[in-house]
């Protein structure tokens, strides 16, 4: 694998390791992949660079695997995208205060896990099986808790600068 992608290519490489993951997955009643697809396409709408995007289309992989993701640094050449994945993955037991903590560890699994919450909340307005209205507002107020515990959202701008800070140190590959 090419050390150096256009991001282009590092997007194509995160959507491919997400599609073969998830095939036959279910999410919502459809096919898991409309998931990470639309949670990417939600930071790409904002104007974020590849490498968020990336991490969007990988933020469900390691759990699916069952793993931490680092195995992810084998599969994707970005020490910063695998690293934006692994603050967002999350493991069993642990609580929604960690999770989030752990999310905002990063600035590229801040934004990943804002545009997750944000299209989990969408979807779950949006969805038949939710048949109860306290099963209903019991996943929006989650959603909406994860969203506003994550504070400031980096802008694109501030993930650019921070991506040129992190290669100019020589701290991705």
């Amino acid at each position: 694998m090419p050390m150096s992608l256009s991001g282009h290519e590092l997007v194509g490489i995160a959507q491919e390791i997400a599609t073969v993951q998830h095939d036959g997955e279910q999410y919502g009643g459809g096919p898991f992949i409309a998931h990470p697809r639309a949670v990417a396409k939600l930071a790409e709408m904002d104007g974020y660079p590849p490498e968020v995007m990336a991490v969007c289309w990988l933020h469900d992989v390691a759990e699916s695997r069952g793993t931490d993701g680092w195995e992810l640094l084998d599969e994707i050449p970005s020490f910063v995208v695998v690293e934006g994945v692994v603050s967002v993955t999350s493991f069993a037991g642990q609580s929604e205060t960690d999770k989030m903590t752990r999310a905002k560890s990063h600035p590229l699994g801040t934004v990943g896990k804002a545009k997750d919450s944000t299209h989990n909340l969408a979807t779950t307005l949006l969805n038949p099986a939710r048949t109860t209205e306290q099963d209903q507002f019991g996943a929006i107020l989650k959603y909406a808790r994860y969203i506003g515990s994550l504070g400031v959202i980096p802008t694109p701008e501030e993930i650019n600068i921070y991506l040129a800070l992190r290669r100019d140190r020589g701290e991705d590959r």
